[in-house]
């Protein structure tokens, strides 16, 4: 866990970005994963016509044989693109998980910065006030100045001053 407020704010900054990163990595995965498969069903599906055209060029006149074996590649060839979709579905669903994760973490470490924003803001002000002058870490903030505040210099909106 970090001590000063620098590395919080810091290490908040950095769980944000992992967080995304690691969407995006889940994300280029799956559509790797997606694409090697649909490059493996199309070799499986240009194999499958070759063979059926060798078989129509081979005997011809076996015109209920060819549309038989035509019809069966089709049928293949349908259920290939079925599996592809619903394998695309299926990682679409993934990817929303991926993204409403990574979005929590994301709100989390930004929850954390601002957390430590306000801290060091606070600290600021305390120093500003007369308070201690130095950060948790021990270190002089030498751009810390205190800023007077007078009283009554705000603006009068109660009319004239014959009122």
């Amino acid at each position: 866990m970090a001590g000063t407020t620098r590395e919080k704010f810091f290490d908040a900054i950095n769980e944000s970005y992992d967080a995304l990163l690691t969407a995006i990595e889940a994300t280029e995965a799956r559509g790797h994963a997606l694409s090697s498969v649909a490059i493996d069903e199309a070799r499986t599906g240009e194999k499958e016509v070759v063979a059926l055209a060798q078989k129509w060029v081979d005997a011809p006149s076996n015109v209920f044989e060819n549309l038989q074996a035509m019809l069966e590649a089709q049928t293949r060839a349908q259920r290939r693109v079925l599996q592809l979709a619903s394998d695309a579905l299926s990682g679409a669903g993934e990817y929303g998980t991926d993204v409403q994760d990574a979005l929590r973490r994301v709100i989390k470490a930004n929850a954390k910065a601002g957390e430590a924003t306000v801290e060091a803001a606070q600290k600021m002000y305390a120093r500003g006030r007369g308070g201690e002058g130095t950060e948790s870490d021990g270190h002089k903030n030498p751009s810390a100045t205190k800023v007077p505040v007078a009283e009554g210099t705000g603006t009068d909106t109660g009319g004239t001053a014959d009122s």
